[in-house]
């Protein structure tokens, strides 16, 4: 499968299925998201099939390779700027990394392997908003993580397009953009308990779960 300098491979942007994210000390909260393929996706046109398990390669393009299970969790704290993985952290990808690809071929993603990397990228988006709530914020600035109130729009919206130069490599499109801030104002209450946090992890472990975040 091969993409250009604009197009990505399944842009997707929202967690996958009924997501288990931890919030604070132990306790959790369930957030059923939707899985969205956007439009985008269209562009992303897989290769005619050949007969063989190659995959045709179209002058021009680029070949797309996702890292692979032991790479997962270096890939996602890095590019959030996390430190040191928490312990919770390193379990979790230790439960899940045997789903994720072994070779990062993008023709072996599959729904358990996005999940597992859901479920990895929670718990680093966690590691994040804790790392940010006491050095400073770098990706969620503004935002009151202890707070009963959504963060604004504007704040929200900067938290994208900085979590997509970090994570993505480039610009989020207006569609993405819109798509997540509709994920979080209809999903976090305004004035819900630790909506701060919420929000942010949100987004930030949509953004992780996507495809862009795990390209090689």
């Amino acid at each position: 499968m091969t993409r250009n300098k604009r197009l990505v491979i399944f842009t997707v942007i929202a967690v996958v299925g009924i997501a288990t994210l931890s919030i604070g000390n132990g306790c959790s909260q369930q957030y059923a998201t939707r899985a969205i393929s956007s439009d985008l996706a269209s562009a992303a046109t897989p290769a005619t099939s050949t007969g063989s398990s190659n995959i045709d390669v179209i002058p021009g393009a680029r070949t797309v390779s996702l890292v692979y299970s032991k790479q997962v969790l270096d890939q996602l704290s890095s590019c959030t700027g996390v430190a040191l993985p928490s312990d919770k952290t390193t379990a979790m990808y230790e439960q899940k990394q045997g789903a994720v690809s072994m070779y990062g071929y993008v023709n072996t993603v599959t729904s358990p392997m996005m999940m597992a990397v859901t479920s990895i990228a929670g718990e680093v988006c966690n590691d994040l908003i804790n790392q940010e709530a006491a050095t400073g914020r770098r990706l969620f600035v503004g935002f009151d993580f202890m707070a009963s109130a959504l963060p604004n729009n504007a704040q929200l919206a900067d938290s994208v397009s900085r979590m997509a130069l970090s994570c993505w490599q480039r610009n989020e499109t207006n569609l993405e953009r819109e798509v997540l801030l509709d994920l979080v104002n209809s999903t976090v209450a305004s004035n819900e308990a630790l909506g701060g946090r919420k929000s942010a992890l949100l987004i930030c472990t949509a953004m992780l779960s996507s495809l862009d975040s795990l390209l090689n």
